[in-house]
């Protein structure tokens, strides 16, 4: 698969703020069905700041959760403020440069809408509330929604081939994306 993926280093530049990239808002069918949420996160030696990874059903009443990953050991906790519960998460060690990280939630049956962020410097302590002093990056790619009930296989595969610009779909909010 050429252009099967295009990785980013998303960087949090400012101890003033939680930088974030988020995606634009997609259209979903108004029900209870399960949405998978994963995506490819380098691994590193960093352990002083920890990515979050977060799915957002913003109409309705709110559905807003996700997981903490630690990139040097793959270990990964709930968002600090889960809502609701995830019905299950997980950490797929690829190889020796990705994790695939994922988690499952439900739509409440009041959301149309979601979106994706990915917080690059959320916790200095897995699973903890937002921390503004952090600054880092993190590189990730291959983000991937699917409205089922298991992880689905990366497609297109293979993936490693990174060419290309940087995902549109996404806006930054504080982050740097390079």
């Amino acid at each position: 698969g050429i252009n099967a993926g295009s990785a980013d280093k998303l960087e949090d530049p400012t101890a003033a703020a939680t930088s974030f990239i988020r995606s634009n808002v997609v259209t979903i069918p108004l029900d209870s069905t399960n949405y998978i949420f994963s995506c490819f996160v380098r691994k590193d030696a960093t352990i002083s700041r920890f990515p979050s990874l977060l799915l957002d059903m913003p109409d309705g009443t709110g559905v807003f959760t996700g997981v903490n990953l630690n990139t040097s050991t793959g270990a990964i906790a709930n968002y600090f403020n889960n809502f609701p519960a995830l019905l299950d998460k997980g950490v797929v060690d690829v190889d020796s440069l990705w994790w695939r990280v994922w988690f499952k939630t439900a739509n409440d049956g009041t959301s149309s809408q979601l979106r994706v962020l990915i917080q690059p410097c959320q916790c200095s302590v897995l699973g903890d509330v937002d921390d503004v002093t952090l600054t880092g990056f993190i590189t990730a790619w291959g983000i991937n929604i699917t409205n089922t009930t298991s992880l689905q296989t990366y497609d297109p595969d293979p993936f490693y081939s990174f060419i290309g610009a940087p995902n549109p779909f996404f806006t930054t909010v504080g982050a740097k994306r390079f």
